[in-house]
């Protein structure tokens, strides 16, 4: 990719919320011709701070958008190192940087940097407290960046992130109510899915990746610096959450089950309320946006048999 000098740049613009980001930006006159989503070739978040800088000071952006992260949460159990390198030290480098060049830096982090203990939603004076590798490296990376230069950097917290990209919790139970419902429909081409377990004991904040978008563009804008909370409103459990989806999508919740956290053996403990208090009055609720979300995909439309028979073959049961 080609990038313009001296334009705004989002690392991991190829990812789940730089692509949506960089779209939407795109969208908008003001930001036109000004814009590079990069990826590891251009900016590699692993490699040594001085490379970081380097390749920083090769485009040399009036503000970096920081929307790459090392987010396997399992798997930071057993790569401690890399996810710090990720999620801390190539921060600290960029913030560096942006304080030795005078430029702004937007920085977006996690409900995961809490314990889950607070018994009420986070707001953003509240101290972090992570109990799992990923939330520590995410923590690390927001003290770095207030240590370093917190007059022009601006960290965004966000929480349970789905958007177009068809990874994550929201798609994983999408898929599974739609090959539910085109057995109910085709019982003769399509075969009976397994259940699938929903953990009914976590509580969080599900924002929608457009929504977030908007609160990034908005303090592009309109600059706040230090912590915010660029969520949605409410809170709910992951089992609601997926009932929501499927009553969005007219499908029985009947493949789903609900479990409770411990019995997934997960690698990496899990905190059981990361509700946070949105710093922006625009945000949606998270039922609101869950809807909302659902009707921009059609989600309710999949059943439509014109489009399924074009995509099925007989399959045995």
């Amino acid at each position: 990719m080609h990038i313009v000098e001296e334009s705004i740049i989002i690392t991991g613009g190829t990812g789940n919320l730089g692509s949506e980001l960089l779209q939407m930006l795109v969208d908008l006159p003001c930001f036109t011709g000004f814009l590079s989503g990069v990826g590891r070739n251009q900016v590699n978040l692993s490699a040594p701070p001085h490379a970081i800088k380097s390749a920083l000071d090769q485009i040399n952006p009036p503000i970096i958008i920081n929307a790459a992260a090392y987010t396997n949460v399992d798997q930071a159990e057993s790569e401690p190192e890399l996810a710090d390198q990720v999620n801390h030290v190539a921060v600290r480098a960029m913030a560096e940087w942006a304080r030795d060049n005078g430029k702004r830096l937007i920085h977006i982090s996690t409900d995961y940097v809490f314990d889950g203990k607070k018994g009420a939603p986070y707001t953003p004076q509240d101290s972090t407290c992570p109990i799992n590798a990923y939330g520590k490296s995410k923590a690390l990376g927001e003290e770095a960046i207030m240590a370093v230069y917190p007059e022009r950097s601006t960290i965004i917290r966000t929480s349970w992130l789905y958007g177009q990209k068809q990874t994550g919790f929201v798609w994983f139970v999408i898929n599974a109510a739609q090959a539910a419902r085109n057995h109910a429909l085709y019982p003769n081409k399509c075969s009976k899915p397994d259940p699938i377990k929903v953990a009914h004991d976590q509580t969080g904040t599900p924002t929608c990746v457009s929504d977030l978008c908007s609160v990034i563009i908005d303090v592009l804008q309109h600059p706040v610096y230090g912590i915010v909370h660029g969520c949605a409103t409410g809170q709910t459990t992951r089992y609601e959450q997926a009932l929501l989806l499927c009553q969005a999508m007219t499908v029985p919740p009947d493949f789903m089950v609900p479990q409770a956290t411990a019995d997934f053996n997960f690698a990496a403990p899990r905190p059981a309320n990361t509700a946070m208090e949105t710093s922006f009055e625009s945000m949606p609720g998270w039922d609101g946006g869950l809807r909302a979300f659902c009707s921009y995909n059609d989600l309710h439309n999949a059943k439509r048999p014109d489009a399924l028979e074009s995509k099925l073959s007989p399959v045995s049961t």
